[in-house]
Order: structure tokens, then C-alpha cells, then sequence
């Protein structure tokens, strides 16, 4: 959903992810089908209220969604969006703060 408002993604999805600390789950609201994926609440930083929701930051909602496509749970597709919208020193940043050799290694020749 971040990615999307903040025009990374090239186009709009059909399906919405979420993360939550609580159990993933899947709901049908309408013709979008959202899904909620569990996060550990250590990954739960870079996010800030708009309205009475937290969104992800930019660049904290496309190292969520590569964390992950690592297991399968997610589509990440760096050539569908727009990576130069994004802080690139933040996104080091963040990726550090994920600690995580996969994701480094995913992320790294991107950036």
C-alpha cells in the first residue's frame, strides 16, 4: 500500500500488503484482496501516522517487501518501480537496521 502512495510502484496493485504483528492473514474487501503479513516487532520501525494508520515510509515499505519475496511471501519486482524516488542514504540506512545477509544481498547491487 506505502509503495503505492508514494508512486514507487509503476501501477496500481489489485492486492494489498500489509504488515502486522499479530498472525498474517488474508480478507476480500470489494475486488481488492488484502493481505497482512507478520513482521517480528523488531522490524516494526519507519513507519508514521497518517490519519489513524501507520504507513511505511518509502523506503522502509520496499526493504519490507524484498524482506519478504526472501521467503516467497511477496512479488518484489525492482524493474516495476520507480527505486530513484527513494532516499538512497536512508535506504542504506534501513538496511543496516534490517541486518540481515539476504536482504543485503538482494538490496545491495540495486542500490
Amino acid at each position: 500500500w506505502a509503495l503505492a502512495k508514494y508512486n514507487i510502484l509503476s501501477q496500481q496493485p489489485r492486492q494489498l500488503a500489509l504488515a502486522t504483528a499479530k498472525r498474517s492473514k488474508t480478507a476480500e474487501i470489494g475486488e481488492k484482496t488484502i493481505t497482512y503479513h507478520h513482521l517480528k516487532k523488531e522490524l516494526f520501525w519507519g513507519y508514521k501516522k497518517i490519519n489513524s494508520a501507520l504507513c511505511a515510509e518509502p523506503e522502509k515499505a520496499f526493504l519490507d517487501l524484498a524482506y519478504l519475496s526472501l521467503n516467497g511471501y511477496a512479488k518484489f519486482d525492482p524493474e516495476e518501480m520507480n527505486i530513484n524516488l527513494l532516499n538512497k542514504n536512508k535506504l542504506k540506512k534501513y538496511l543496516k537496521k534490517f541486518d540481515n545477509k539476504k536482504l543485503e544481498r538482494l538490496i545491495k547491487p540495486i542500490i
